[in-house]
């Protein structure tokens, strides 16, 4: 079972530094046809963003992703993190809570 969680983790973390590094090809502008390249990778990764669950590694990622390529300077994507995290565990409350402690895998 960790085995299995501990690959997960880290196809997923290879999967996030992928994205990242195509962000960062973006951002020096090697990213092929110009803005409109850029514009359909943003979409991209802002659809990926809103579709995943709220606390997942991929969102966390994808968070980064978005913070790179827009630029986002470091105190504020702390602060956006710090937001985050706040929004994610007001969200959950009580019934989120026992939600979470009923689910296997969690």
């Amino acid at each position: 079972y960790l085995r299995r969680q501990l690959a997960d983790a880290r196809r997923k973390l290879s999967a996030a530094e992928a994205r990242l590094e195509v962000a960062e090809r973006e951002l020096r502008g090697g990213g092929g046809a110009g803005g409109e390249t850029s514009l359909a990778y943003l979409r991209s990764v802002i659809i990926k963003y809103i579709e995943e669950e709220d606390g997942t590694a991929s969102a966390d990622s994808l968070f980064q992703v978005l913070a790179t390529f827009l630029r986002i300077d470091p105190p504020t994507v702390v602060r956006l993190q710090a937001a985050r995290s706040r929004k994610a565990t007001s969200q959950q409350g009580l019934w989120g809570t026992l939600r979470a402690a009923a689910t296997p895998g969690r």
